[in-house]
């Protein structure tokens, strides 16, 4: 039996990137741990012996290693040089044992002991600590992929393709540029588009709460989990709307006030001014007629007067 699980190893090892590639679906991506190992091993040309040994879940505390853990960590987005642990995202990857109700206190205690107060000498030792006391003491690793939050980068470049698929007028543009997103039916399509094509929503499942709480590593906001918050999710999912205002009055009436304050408000804002910035270096490129000719976009001369729900959401 040994040897069985030793020849799969091996074979994993050896088999082309393309075979443990991402799972990718407009910009979502879902990715295992060993799938990361397997990268980041190629990244840094990591000996193919030594991969065997990370693929039977074998980390000994060398130099090579805990650079290839801090590489895993940054690519999940469980690390992050500014800030270190980013709670949510690494929970992902590890499931408690059954009836075990010390972990979190274990893992604690761990981390105070071996990364906040010891004087590591780098960012590799850090992250290879932080992911030893949590391989140790928080659960099992989980093997299957996870999701992977967006950067905000690539949430803003999410939010720039659906402002080009939607072909949302220059008149909600200027408006959404300047951090007003009036409710009209662009807005709530926008919002739908968005968390469709970054994975926080499904038409199956509708809005992922759990993939949202990891969306806002930083903040580690345990409301998106609470009963409230799904109660609210599902009581407007089973209302009957269309599927752009079901995203849009969840983010309203369950999600603001919960993780990142204005956080999708924020990416359209952002994009909405590359969109303008992309519009007028094309429109100055043409030979000189009337702005309305050479709009690609209808003008509805709407104001910019945005209805606010609390928070920006």
């Amino acid at each position: 039996m040994k040897q069985l699980v030793l020849l799969t190893i091996c074979v994993l090892a050896l088999m082309p990137l393309e075979v443990l590639s991402n799972d990718t679906k407009g910009l979502t991506i879902e990715k295992s741990f060993l799938q990361s190992v397997h990268d980041c091993a190629e990244y840094l040309q990591v000996p193919k012996h030594r991969l065997v040994q990370y693929l039977a879940y074998e980390f000994p505390p060398d130099e090579e290693t805990k650079c290839l853990i801090f590489c895993v960590g940054t690519d999940l987005r469980w690390w992050n040089n500014t800030c270190g642990l980013q709670v949510p995202a690494i929970m992902n990857y590890f499931q408690p044992v059954l009836g075990d109700r010390q972990y979190e206190k274990r893992t604690s205690e761990c981390l105070e002991r071996n990364v906040h107060t010891a004087e590591l000498p780098n960012n590799c030792c850090q992250a290879y600590e932080t992911f030893q006391c949590y391989f140790r003491e928080f659960g099992n690793l989980v093997t299957c992929p996870q999701y992977v939050p967006a950067t905000k980068l690539q949430a803003t470049q999410a939010a720039l393709d659906c402002l080009t698929v939607l072909r949302v007028p220059t008149d909600l543009l200027q408006c959404y540029s300047k951090g007003d997103l009036p409710d009209v039916p662009e807005t709530r399509c926008l919002y739908h588009c968005i968390d469709h094509r970054t994975g926080l929503y499904t038409t199956e499942s509708g809005i992922h709460l759990s993939r949202f709480y990891v969306r806002d590593l930083e903040v580690n906001d345990l409301r998106y989990l609470s009963k409230e918050t799904k109660a609210c999710r599902d009581r407007v999912r089973m209302s009957g709307c269309d599927v752009c205002s079901e995203v849009y009055n969840t983010h309203r009436d369950c999600l603001s006030g919960i993780g990142v304050d204005g956080y999708t408000s924020g990416i359209i804002a952002e994009a909405s001014r590359i969109a303008l910035t992309n519009l007028a270096t094309a429109l100055s490129a043409l030979p000189a007629r009337s702005y309305a000719q050479r709009s690609p976009y209808p003008s509805f001369h709407r104001t910019c007067k945005a209805e606010h729900f609390g928070r920006s959401f």
